[in-house]
Formats: structure tokens, sequence, C-alpha cells
């Protein structure tokens, strides 16, 4: 597996559940010697999952022997929640985005999101997936007066996603998406897909999102390296590979 990843450590874990309380266990290996580096249990109340992520990203840092960069806790929770029923709302938005298959299931999406921001009405990341979800909708599957209605809605859900949390990735993303596919402005979408690059450039997702319309516009090389870019960082994601082949094709190569 570290070798299909192309990396020099990996974490393994387990997660149980009994009530409300969670026990992660976390142990980072060496890929190469196959030693444990660092092992830790964590047993904490539901409600603290965001503090749990923090604590186990700054102890593997300290395995690792390197800094994260600026307050890892910060960027961790950026555009998230504490309120694990909007969570576990966000989740299912996630899930149902991600298996679409017809009317029903991008309407599920858009209401699972819409859960989690009632549930926490400052929840960016759950408007920045309303917003792809809504795009999403009104390109394959509304009619009529409902295609512009829903792009309408990704705008606002994109706008306020970015003024909820400025520097998240996922909201200008999904500002670049709606500008891609709901008014054909490339030059704005290209401009929004390269500032969630600069906040996010470890982002597969947008990468990814970005070769695809780099090479729509002719910009063949800058698409495939984006697309090449997204298979080193995620190698197993299928999609990473479906890009780079689009971008490959579309340039005759």
């Amino acid at each position: 597996m570290a070798h299909k990843l192309n990396v020099a450590s990996v974490l393994e874990g387990s997660v149980r559940r009994s009530g409300n309380t969670i026990r992660v266990t976390a142990q980072l290996n060496n890929a190469v010697t196959g030693f444990h580096l660092w092992s830790q249990t964590y047993d904490r109340d539901l409600g603290d999952i965001l503090k749990l992520q923090t604590d186990i990203a700054n102890a593997v840092a300290g395995a690792l022997k390197v800094t994260l960069l600026g307050n890892a806790s910060a960027r961790i929770e950026l555009g998230g929640t504490h309120n694990l029923a909007a969570f576990d709302a966000y989740l299912r938005g996630v899930k149902a985005s991600r298996s679409t298959n017809d009317a029903k299931d991008g309407q599920t999406a858009i209401d699972a999101y819409s859960e989690a921001i009632r549930l926490d009405p400052n929840y960016a990341l759950a408007f920045a997936g309303r917003s792809r979800a809504h795009t999403d909708y009104a390109g394959t599957f509304a009619t009529g007066a409902a295609i512009r209605e829903s792009f309408d809605k990704a705008h606002a859900d994109a706008r306020e996603a970015i003024s909820l949390a400025p520097e998240l990735a996922e909201g200008h993303l999904a500002l670049g998406y709606f500008f891609e596919e709901g008014t054909l402005d490339f030059t704005q979408a290209l401009d929004a897909y390269q500032r969630a690059l600069a906040l996010a450039p470890g982002n597969a997702m947008v990468l990814r999102q970005s070769s695809a319309l780099l090479v729509s516009v002719g910009q063949f090389e800058d698409g495939i390296s984006a697309a090449r870019r997204a298979v080193v960082l995620d190698p197993l994601d299928r999609s990473s590979h479906n890009y780079l082949a689009g971008a490959l094709y579309s340039a005759r190569r």
C-alpha cells in the first residue's frame, strides 16, 4: 500500500464506539522497515471529534519530527463544525453527492447539506458542499425554470461559504464550479480555481477540477500537469486517473 501511495510512512488505525464514547487507536509505521514510529489510543466524547483530529495531527507531526506550518488546529477546523449532528448530516451529504445516479439522489445530497446548515448556520463546508450539489442538480437533472433556480442557489451558497471562511479552498472551488457550469464564465472559474489551489495546493479534488477546465480552454500542458499532480497526491482514487486520461486524450496524446 505504501508503495502504491508513494509515501515513506503510513498512518493506520481503528475506531470503536460505545454509546457517546469513541476510542481511536492510531499507529504510525515506517513504510520501508515496517517498524512502529509511534502509537497512541484516544478515548473521547463524540462531541470532541474535531479536537481529536487536531491532537492526532500534532502527535503524528511530532513522531515524524516535523512542525506543522501555522496553526494546525485552525487549519483542520477551518470551515467545520463542533455540532456532532451537523457533522453527521454533512457526511451523509458527501456520501450522497459521490453516489448520485438520479434526481432523487441529487435531492438527497442537497437535503443532507441543508440539515447540516440548519443545525449550524456557520458551517462553511456544508455551504460549499450544497453549492456543488445544486450545480450538479442544475446541470444534470433540473428542467425549465428549475435550472436557473438551482444555479442561483449554488452561487449564493458558494458566496456564503467564502464569506464564512475566506481561506477555505472548498468555498472557492464551489464558486469556480458554478461559474464553469452555470454561466460558462471560464475566466472567473479559473480565477476561483487558482485561489483554491493557492489555499490548498495538496487538494487533489481542486487539481482535478482545474485540470478539466484548463484542458477545455486549450491549456493542455497546464491541465495535464494538474492531473498528474492529482494522481501523485491521490493515486488510489480512480477519478484522478480518469481526469488524467481525459486530459491526455483531449491533447491528442
